[in-house]
């Protein structure tokens, strides 16, 4: 089946918040990194393109947060592009900037002066991304995804303790309806249902609760809205 679906229109039950502006979901990279296959709402061609979660979910733009491990300058015939290697408690993900983003100045700003891609410990950053979600292939015709951010905010740990609570609130509230048949794009998760490892998700999940310290109170998305 193509990784690219146009012609069923679904309800991943995302709202507007504007033009073309869709509210960003919060996930884990293990689960963001299974979400290979896209589609469009409408069979048009600047229609907003969605990429599939496992959990039944079309995921237009992520709110993702993790440790920033990485920052590797790629300069191209269009200018410089920077790609950031972030780790969540449940895998790697990566955010790609190019001379257009407002996250380039800042993913510039914290590359290490000398040839390293791969920060210090000393340099690690705790990072919100907040961002498209993106599909490309590599050479060897493999798809891979990765985050286009919109913003790419330094943060801390308590706040990303409040992000992992609430991620794993809102990883099971999805899990629990895809498994009962009731996610928003539920056809089409069921169409490719081979591709997608939830009993993996579930357990990353598992895991990541029995880490879990107590936290409490909610972390603010603004710009942006995400649920």
């Amino acid at each position: 089946m193509s990784n690219q679906d146009n012609n069923e229109n679904g309800n991943d039950n995302q709202t507007d918040d504007g033009p073309d502006r869709n509210e960003a979901v919060r996930v884990f990279a293990s689960e963001f990194n299974e979400a290979k296959f896209t589609f469009k709402k409408e069979d048009k061609k600047r229609a907003a393109e969605y990429n599939l979660l496992p959990t039944g979910v079309g995921a237009n733009r992520v709110l993702m947060m993790g440790t920033l491990m990485g920052i590797t300058h790629i300069k191209t015939d269009n200018g410089d592009n920077y790609r950031a290697r972030i780790v969540d408690n449940t895998g790697t993900f990566f955010a790609y900037a190019g001379q257009y983003s407002d996250a380039t100045e800042k993913m510039s700003e914290l590359q290490p002066d000398d040839s390293r891609t791969n920060l210090n410990q000393d340099e690690f950053k705790q990072v919100m991304i907040i961002g498209k979600a993106g599909t490309y292939e590599k050479d060897d015709n493999e798809h891979l995804v990765s985050v286009e951010p919109e913003h790419f905010i330094i943060t801390d740990r308590d706040t990303r303790k409040k992000w992992r609570a609430e991620t794993v609130a809102k990883t099971l509230d999805r899990l629990e309806a895809v498994e009962n048949g009731e996610a928003p794009v539920q056809n089409k998760v069921d169409q490719l249902s081979d591709h997608f490892d939830r009993d993996g998700l579930r357990s990353d999940i598992n895991e990541v609760i029995e880490k879990m310290e107590g936290v409490s109170g909610t972390i603010s998305t603004n710009p942006q809205n995400a649920v």
